[in-house]
């Protein structure tokens, strides 16, 4: 699980140095979505952010159902 967590944790950094790197000119630019749709950058890192985050919540539920918890352990 560690070597996962390093390797989820460097492919953000690289997604945040790519997206900090990309001028208000990039963010409309158009781009192939990974379904060949053409569509502009800023939508496409919005629904990279939202799919990620939907799978955060999934995860979350699963673990709540699972330990019968449903309270972050810091929390």
């Amino acid at each position: 699980m560690s070597e996962v967590i390093s390797w989820l944790k460097s492919i953000h950094a690289r997604l945040v140095e790519h997206v900090a790197a990309l001028g208000d000119e990039d963010l409309g630019a158009k781009r192939a979505a990974n379904w060949g749709e053409m569509k502009e950058t800023r939508w496409l890192i919005s629904v990279l952010i939202q799919h990620d985050t939907y799978h955060a919540g999934e995860i979350n539920h699963v673990r709540s159902l699972l330990t019968a918890n449903d309270k972050w352990k810091w929390g």
